[in-house]
Parts: structure tokens; sequence; C-alpha cells
């Protein structure tokens, strides 16, 4: 019997061929079964599961669940477990997020029947968005399937210390001055910070916790305000811009505030006593004010620092002297004759007619007087510790005595009040505005007077 080679060989291959498909096709099949989407039943259960999960405090299994944006996230049990312990407390976030996530799935499947009451008073930006955590959409050879997925958090911490450490989650943050950071990233869950600040002038470390929530549904970015300090008092200097000093040592601790009501909170208090004054830089010289004693062994909430922004004699003596100049022109102005040409008086100090029509007014009318021969300047008066502005003009109270000399021989005393405002340039004062008062400056009589000459 002869055997044709040629037809076995072609059986063979046939064979092999049928094999192959036969092959290639099971393995469809159970690739199939091994990888198909999980169909809508299963998907709605993997949000309940998820929900369950929280509320039976199972941590294993939300670890399975939950998948994070940036590979640097850590989903730990702490963090989980601040989620469950928050949660429970606001079960009304609990709500929201899993509403949001059936939600979320609706508007994939095009269920939106079934979410009508959210998805009325969101749009589908808004629904899609918002949520720590959302559902994510992945599409497949075999379907499509979608995972519970944690939003990236970040913390803009700002901490008003200059030499400070934080400390949160696994993360340490350097403070070398006072600007904010962003922290990053994190899982959504409530956070305990941990900060220890230096203080050299006190030769003393404080620590401060305090918590930090970015469980916030639709904010990315977080910020967290703090200010390490200790106890606090607080230390009044009337003027702003006033710098603390302890024992000798910069604080950086300034005085904010408007003139006569400028304060400062001062921190730590210790046990032990600490020396403070303040410094205040003026363009004529730094004027400093007094000390205060402070410990936690004193029971004063509130201390007080005077200070004379005048600073010495001879500072005092130029602005007197600015003062007394621009008195004798208006002295010089009160005499001037014919009356008509009181306007053309030429001041050096400061033309107070340019400013004030209704003072020329008057000083014609005085010294158009037919009763009176002449006026004199008889005193100036000025008022200690002037009113500073933030342009650093002193602002005077100041009240003129003349003597007005009538024609018959008698001599009445009158007053003039003016309001000086003085500017320091070149190193002296110079006289930059003036108001005329209506009469006595408040409390004028009560208080020191800078010079008094009669």
């Amino acid at each position: 019997m002869e055997v044709n080679l040629h037809s076995i060989k072609q059986q063979l291959r046939d064979n092999i061929k049928i094999f192959i498909v036969i092959g290639l096709v099971l393995l469809t099949v159970i690739l199939y079964f091994i990888f198909k989407s999980p169909d809508d039943e299963e998907q709605i259960k993997m949000i309940s599961s998820f929900e369950k999960s929280i509320l039976m405090e199972d941590i294993p299994s939300l670890k399975e669940m939950i998948e994070v944006e940036d590979d640097q996230m850590q989903v730990n049990d702490e963090n989980l477990k601040q989620l469950i312990i928050y949660c429970k407390n606001h079960p009304n976030y609990l709500s929201n997020l899993i509403d949001h996530l059936y939600a979320q799935y609706a508007l994939y499947t095009q269920q939106l029947d079934n979410q009508s009451q959210v998805l009325a008073n969101k749009t589908k930006e808004e629904v899609e968005q918002e949520g720590d955590f959302y559902l994510k959409k992945d599409k497949t050879l075999f379907g499509t399937s979608y995972h519970i997925v944690a939003r990236t958090k970040y913390i803009q911490l700002n901490v008003e210390n200059e030499d400070a450490t934080v400390k949160i989650g696994d993360k340490v943050i350097h403070i070398s001055r006072k600007k904010p950071q962003k922290v990053g990233p994190f899982f959504p869950s409530i956070y305990h910070a941990e900060g220890k600040a230096q203080f050299p002038y006190a030769s003393i470390s404080i620590q401060k916790k305090w918590e930090i929530d970015l469980l916030t549904g639709n904010e990315q970015t977080v910020s967290s305000n703090e200010q390490i300090t200790g106890d606090t008092v607080e230390i009044n200097t009337k003027f702003p811009g006033v710098h603390l000093y302890s024992n000798g040592k910069n604080t950086s601790l300034t005085s904010e505030g408007s003139n006569n009501s400028a304060s400062v909170s001062f921190y730590p208090i210790t046990e032990q006593q600490q020396k403070v004054y303040g410094e205040l830089k003026l363009p004529w010289g730094n004027a400093k004010s007094n000390e205060v004693i402070v410990s936690k062994k004193n029971s004063q909430s509130t201390y007080e620092l005077s200070i004379n922004p005048l600073i010495n004699g001879q500072i005092e003596r130029s602005m007197v002297q600015a003062i007394e100049n621009f008195s004798k022109e208006v002295e010089h102005a009160f005499n001037k004759q014919p009356v008509e040409h009181i306007n053309q008086v030429q001041f050096t100090t400061y033309n107070i007619f340019e400013q004030n029509k209704t003072l020329l007014t008057h000083i014609k009318g005085v010294a158009s007087s037919h009763s009176i021969a002449g006026v004199r300047l008889k005193g100036i008066e000025i008022l200690r510790l002037p009113k500073l502005d933030p342009g650093y003009q002193l602002i005077i109270p100041v009240r003129l005595t003349f003597d007005e000399m009538k024609t018959e021989g008698l001599t009445i005393e009158g007053h003039e009040f003016y309001e000086v405002r003085l500017k320091y340039a070149n190193k002296s004062w110079q006289v930059n505005h003036v108001n005329e008062l209506a009469g006595y400056p408040l409390n004028f009589d009560q208080q020191q007077s800078i010079m008094k000459k009669y």
C-alpha cells in the first residue's frame, strides 16, 4: 500500500492550525472572564462597599479600595483612621461624598434619572470636580471599569515665626522667614501638625500643636495660618513702628496701629525676667523708650512704653527755633503798614496766607484797627510730646501770646492758636503746614509745654 507523505503532512498542518485557533479562542474566553469589567450591579456595590467600610472601620478594605493620584501620597492607617473618625462625627460629609460618587457614576453611565436630586443642583463639571474622593472611569479592551480615587491635597503653610520647624505627617518643614510655603501632596484626611519655634532673645523654644482639615470637598489647597508664641502680653507704645528689644537683644516684634493707639503683642513670657524696651527709628535719630520688666511672676497683662520722639535737647531746641522763627514772622505781619501790603509779607519759614485766607483777613482786621498802635509777640507755648504722623512729621499745638498796644496807651493781651506741622529736612526742622485753631487745644493748660517764654 502506497503512503502519500504529502497528504499526511498537509493534514498535520491543518490539524495544527485548528488546534491554534481553538487555543486562541479558549485563551480569549479565559481572559475575558478574568479581565471583564464588573457589571452595573457590581459597580454600585463598590460604592456601597466603600461607605460600609468607613462605617465598619474596615481599614484593610479601604486600603485595597482607594487609589491615589500621586505616588507620593501615602494611604496609611492613620490617615484612614482620621477619615473614619471625621465621617462618624460629620455624617453629612459622608452622605454628601457618597451622593457625589453615585452622581458621578450616573454621569458616566448616562443613568441620569437615578441621581436627579444631586445633578439638578450642580453642573456636570461641578459633580466631576467636587469631592475629596471621586470615581475614575477606565476603558479597556474588555470593557469599562471604575475606581475610587483620593484627590491630591496641598497645604499652604504660613507660620508667623522666623525660626521654626513644623511636622505634618511624615513631612518636616523648616521656617527661616515669615513666608508661606506650599507643602504636599497629602491624602485627604485630618492631620495633626506640631510646630517648634526658637526665641534666642528669651533663650527658650516653644512648641504648639494644631489640626489641619484637608477634608474640604473641592479645595485642592488648604491654608494653615499659625503663630507659635507661648504666653503673651500686650505692650502699648503710642507710636506705630516701635521695635522691641528684650535684655538688649533684637526681638523682630514691631508695634502696629495709629498714633496714640499703637501696640504689639510681646512673647514668649517666661519665668525669668525680661527687660523690654522699644526703639523708634526717626529721620532725626532713634528714640528709645523706658524699660519694663516682664515675666510670668507678674500678674500684668498690659504694659506701657513711653517714647519722646524729640530724643534730646538739641533736636528739641531745633524744633522750637523753627516755631519761634515762624511766630516772629506772624508778628511782623500784624504790624505791616499799610494794611493792603500784609499779603506781601515775605515769609522765610512758611507763607501762612497762601493756605489760610481767613487768617489773612483776621490779621488785616487787627492791623487796620485805629485803636491799635502795634502788636508785640509776648510768649510762645508749645505742647510737649507732639503727635507724629506716618510721614514722620510732628503735629504741634502752639499758642502765641500777643500784646495789643492801644493808641490810648493801654495794652491788652491776645492769643492766637495754631496747629503747626514740622518736617525734618537737611538736619533741621521746617514748618510744612499751619492750621489756625478756633480756640484752646484740648487739655493745653493741663500738659507740660516744651517752652514758655514771657
